[in-house]
């Protein structure tokens, strides 16, 4: 399976429904927004448990940050977009962040196969608190992506990219 097939089909099949689903309580914008920003948050307290564990190096400083301002900029985003959005037009957070999309395609089940090891390194605590964050950080780009408003088909259908 492609990215691409694999990308659409967690849109269309997955997150869609859950953004339908949860239409009547919040935007998906909205949802994708405070997921991201909880990744935010767990990302924090993450490099506050390596600070007092007094591993913090440089090359973690700089990792952290880029990370840190990778994901305030798509929780910013998703909030610029879910105030000029209205119902029924195309999110164009959907074609905007497919790139985010596919890292998190790798990324998510590289954390989990790394888990054990990463447990085992650095200790429970962290280890999950990255782990909880890269999920955060997809279930929020993803989310971020659905429609406000259902499509009729399911969007790969209607573009022809297949399902």
């Amino acid at each position: 399976m492609t990215f691409e097939r694999a990308d659409t089909w967690l849109l269309d099949r997955v997150f869609q429904p859950i953004a339908t689903g949860l239409a009547g309580w919040a935007s998906p914008l909205k949802i994708g927004r405070e997921c991201l920003v909880a990744a935010l948050g767990l990302s924090l307290t993450a490099d506050f448990l390596v600070v007092s564990q007094g591993a913090f190096t440089t090359m973690r400083l700089a990792a952290s940050l880029l990370q840190l301002v990778a994901i305030w900029y798509m929780a910013s985003r998703a909030s610029q977009v879910d105030q000029r959005l209205k119902e029924g037009a195309m999110n164009p957070l959907r074609a905007d962040w497919v790139l985010f999309r596919y890292i998190d395609l790798v990324v998510v089940p590289l954390s989990a196969l790394g888990l054990p090891n990463a447990i085992a390194d650095k200790g429970a605590a962290l280890a999950l608190l990255n782990f909880i964050e890269a999920i955060a950080v997809m279930a929020g780009v993803y989310l971020a992506s659905c429609q406000k408003t259902p499509p009729p088909l399911p969007l790969a259908r209607a573009v022809g990219a297949g399902a």
